[in-house]
């Protein structure tokens, strides 16, 4: 015999045991009364739609499995009543439990987040995989540059050495002209430009000498000699030109940018845990 105290009350249980020819052993023998004390245990500080942990896989006095199911509201109503349709409805006069399988529980309320800061009763959110997208990777850049190096190139040198002779041919035969006049005795009846008496009178004439050795009594043009054809040997000493050139490296980078990468993939999301059990609910007292 033991006692149990519930609430203000005292319930006294009387065990009592008999011995069955087709078991071996005890047994408990449990009246009516007893089993209207364990329901009363069973159903003591219990309220519609709490929540519990278990192991169990079924429902188990009172307490439904959270796996989604619909049921009908007249059967359910004082779950119904706290509830609702927040978890969903199949049809008319029915309402969803909530679906825990697989799933994190979380309270209502209203939280900070800029994305959903509002979450109801029945509100689901989150994914067990993500793939991020490019707005949600932190901004960043990748560049980089080359080295940095200035170089002063100098070259100087030569061209080649080379004497060259070099001779100008020039022709230079020329004549000049001019006239040869003479003053002539003049023979008189006898003809002739030449005299033979050396008498000085008023009758001489004026003569021109021509090229053949003759005389005119015009004037005639007499060339000199054409000679006079030479050529100028010139030579090239030879020489060289000295260059410097001066070639300066500036400066300088290359900007480059990084292939893309990366695979796209999904990754998991999933906090470490240990899946120990079910969730279940209170829904309806038992009788």
């Amino acid at each position: 015999m033991y006692c149990i105290k519930i609430k203000k009350y005292y319930i006294i249980i009387k065990m009592t045991t008999y011995y069955n020819r087709n078991f071996k052993g005890t047994k408990n023998n449990i009246n009516d009364k007893q089993r209207k004390v364990e329901r009363v245990l069973i159903n003591s500080n219990l309220s519609i739609g709490d929540y519990k942990w278990s192991a169990n896989n079924d429902d188990f006095k009172g307490w439904m499995l959270c796996d989604g199911r619909s049921l009908p509201r007249a059967q359910y109503d004082e779950l119904y009543g706290v509830i609702g349709t927040s978890f969903g409805s199949s049809a008319p006069g029915y309402f969803n439990l909530p679906n825990m399988r697989g799933r994190v529980m979380g309270a209502i309320g209203t939280t900070g987040n800029e994305d959903d800061a509002n979450h109801e009763l029945g509100h689901s959110i989150g994914n067990e995989n993500i793939t991020l997208s490019s707005s949600q990777i932190p901004s960043h850049y990748h560049t980089g540059t080359t080295d940095s190096n200035t170089t002063g190139i100098t070259s100087s040198g030569t061209t080649a050495n080379n004497t060259t002779g070099l001779t100008v041919n020039s022709v230079g035969g020329h004549t000049h002209t001019y006239n040869d006049a003479y003053f002539a005795e003049n023979q008189g009846g006898a003809g002739g430009n030449y005299g033979t008496n050396a008498d000085t009178d008023n009758d001489n004439n004026f003569r021109w000498r021509t090229a053949a050795g003759g005389n005119s009594d015009t004037p005639q043009d007499i060339n000199t000699g054409s000679s006079g054809g030479h050529t100028h040997s010139v030579t090239d000493a030879g020489h060289t030109h000295t260059f410097t050139a001066n070639i300066t490296d500036p400066g300088h980078t290359h900007t480059f940018t990084t292939e893309e990468t990366g695979g796209n993939a999904s990754h998991s999301n999933v906090q470490p845990t240990l899946y120990a059990g079910n969730l279940f609910i209170f829904a309806k007292f038992v009788s």
